[in-house]
């Protein structure tokens, strides 16, 4: 899918969630709701060079790694795309996942988070010095007793708590 200047942002009236409008007959609803986003979102915000370079950018990234469908690489890239540009700073929450002592000199793409529950596999939005903003990427990530995250939700954690990932074929291919 390749992005073009009719796209448009905006918040669906009814669901409070942000909508990318691609045509007249195609809308990408986010998960992502109006209190999870910043202000700088207006009532019909064009999809800009910035927007479709990341995308154009995560989508192909994901599509040679040859571990997900068209579809849900898509799917990925436009949410990561409306988390890049519109979604509020969060507070890190390290407490939840086990702890990484190896020597990190690069972050990768894909990194996977532990919790004593699970493990998920994660696509890196931000990254600074001591923490990194990450994408969750499988569909149900149990964290604690009570907490489960949600494929595409957003968490922020320290550095130390990533992993690599060892990408080989037995990876499974998820559909969308």
């Amino acid at each position: 899918m390749n992005p073009t200047n009719q796209w448009r942002w905006q918040l669906c009236k009814h669901s409070s969630s942000l909508i990318l409008d691609m045509s007249d007959e195609m809308a990408f609803l986010t998960p992502y709701q109006s209190c999870q986003l910043t202000n700088e979102i207006h009532v019909d915000d064009s999809f800009n060079v910035e927007d479709a370079n990341y995308f154009t950018y995560l989508q192909d990234t994901l599509l040679n790694l040859n571990l997900w469908s068209r579809a849900f690489c898509t799917q990925t890239a436009l949410n990561a795309t409306a988390v890049k540009r519109f979604y509020k700073p969060v507070m890190p929450k390290s407490w939840h996942f086990k702890v990484n002592n190896q020597q990190r000199r690069a972050i990768p793409l894909l990194v996977a988070l532990y919790s004593d529950f699970a493990f998920s596999t994660c696509i890196v939005l931000e990254a600074s010095t001591n923490f990194v903003m990450l994408l969750i990427v499988e569909d149900q990530f149990q964290v604690s007793d009570t907490k489960s995250l949600k494929q595409f939700d957003v968490i922020k954690v320290s550095i130390d708590r990533i992993y690599d990932i060892q990408l080989t074929p037995s990876v499974s291919k998820q559909s969308a």
